[in-house]
């Protein structure tokens, strides 16, 4: 596990693996991320303790706001802009999940079975 100090708290990864990982969170009253967004990303966030605000900017500048007390948790689909703000001293686990992208398969052959039949 690695502990990352950051200017909000720190983080400390949990586990990571090429589909998903998880980060414990340790926020500071007051203390936010940048404005960001992941290309293919999911990004869910689960309280333990504290109050954590999440901002979501949507398509025509609309922007939601979400407050995640303890036991709740919220998610962020891939390439939607987000932020996170502690109200109050805050204990998170942060996920990130690959979407994984319909149609993604690109064949150069089609499947046939040995008496000669093609799919």
């Amino acid at each position: 596990m690695t502990k990352e100090g950051k200017v909000w708290g720190e983080t400390t990864d949990v586990i990571e693996t090429p589909f998903f990982s998880i980060h414990y969170l340790s926020v500071e009253a007051g203390g936010f991320c940048s404005e960001h967004r992941h290309e293919a990303k999911k990004n869910i966030f689960f309280v333990l303790a504290g109050r954590l605000r999440i901002r979501i900017w949507r398509e025509g500048g609309l922007v939601d706001e979400i407050d995640l007390l303890a036991g709740q948790d919220t998610e962020i689909p891939p390439g939607v802009y987000h932020q996170f703000r502690a109200i109050e001293p805050t204990l998170a686990i942060e996920i990130y999940e690959v979407e994984l992208r319909p149609g993604d398969i690109e064949r150069r052959t089609r499947g046939g079975r040995a008496d000669g039949r093609l799919a």
